[in-house]
């Protein structure tokens, strides 16, 4: 609540929750991660993910690698999605980093990102002539973001509430229509869709972003990803969080006991993904994948935005290629 307002628990009282945690709990505090760099990581880390928070039941298309109970109180109202100092703030203050890093893994593979291709404002559109599906979408920021980089894109989410917010939001975006590229949105799962004959095997670009670690059944739900990219040529990109000491302080001590932002519980640190076991699962799940690029990210506290890193111990974003 403290951090909602603004306020910043005292460093007293990260230390008096991290001792109480044992050793394990004064060892992250004596290393300096419960410090301001923690604080701000909570801030951003807990109002990325407020949307946990009851919100009344709505329709959730049913899923084998999802449980949809936790699915269905993913959502938020679609004002809140596109509201840049809202709930969804670090969302949108993380999408150019996730955006560049899209654009520059792909540029060694795709002829456009060589020689970008110029709309009439001047923008640039490296994606134009690639399709694109974001599974997870929520409220659509990155596939409107695709589509304005040239793709044409497609997002696809359990929670027609959220699909319905970015459905009306990507109708009033005058530039895409203009172009004719508004994005598509359809509510399913992704097993269904990748079991759909207009969907499966038709995407250069699968992507999925901090959804892995609510995933139950992480074999099946990577094999529908593959299963929706073009057969050999395809590419996915990937973004989740890294199981470490220091993921735990801030999804679970820092997010859930310490500020309680989100309820205790929200997040299961045993199913934090380490990048060795995510590229395991995806190249076990999805015949011809090959780990391409994996960095970490990292919310900079000095200067308030999200960077890329080698450092891949909490937030991490992984591009994989089709053989």
């Amino acid at each position: 609540k403290m951090l909602r307002h603004g306020v910043v628990p005292s460093t007293c009282r990260c230390r008096s929750f991290m001792g109480s945690m044992g050793s394990m709990g004064t060892r992250i505090f004596d290393n300096g991660i419960c410090s301001g760099g923690l604080l701000s990581w909570i801030r951003s880390f807990s109002r990325t993910t407020s949307s946990s928070l009851p919100l009344e039941s709505q329709s959730v298309a049913s899923s084998a690698s999802v449980d949809v109970s936790n699915a269905s109180i993913f959502a938020e109202p679609g004002d809140a999605w596109w509201d840049p100092a809202g709930a969804m703030g670090p969302l949108h203050a993380m999408g150019p980093l996730r955006n560049t890093f899209i654009v520059s893994s792909l540029s060694g593979f795709i002829r456009d990102a060589q020689t970008p291709v110029e709309n009439e404002n001047g923008r640039m559109r490296p994606l134009l002539g690639l399709s694109h599906v974001d599974v997870g979408c929520g409220g659509g920021l990155l596939v409107e973001a695709m589509a304005r980089l040239g793709a044409k894109s497609t997002g696809v989410d359990l929670a027609q509430r959220t699909v319905d917010a970015a459905k009306a939001h990507a109708s009033r975006d005058a530039e895409l229509a203009s172009r004719g590229n508004l994005p598509e949105y359809v509510v399913s799962s992704v097993e269904a869709l990748s079991a759909d004959a207009a969907h499966a095997g038709q995407y250069d670009v699968v992507t999925s972003l901090e959804v892995v670690e609510h995933v139950t059944d992480r074999h099946g739900f990577l094999k529908s990803l593959g299963a929706l990219a073009k057969p050999k040529q395809g590419h996915i990109v990937l973004s989740t969080i890294n199981r470490t000491p220091r993921s735990y302080a801030i999804a679970i001590v820092g997010a859930e006991h310490v500020a309680r932002i989100v309820p205790v519980g929200t997040h299961s640190w045993d199913q934090f993904v380490t990048p060795d076991e995510l590229t395991e699962a995806v190249c076990d799940a999805i015949p011809g994948a090959r780990l391409a690029s994996l960095k970490g990210m990292w919310l900079n506290p000095l200067r308030g935005m999200w960077e890329i890193t080698s450092d891949t111990a909490v937030n991490y974003i992984a591009h994989f290629t089709l053989q």
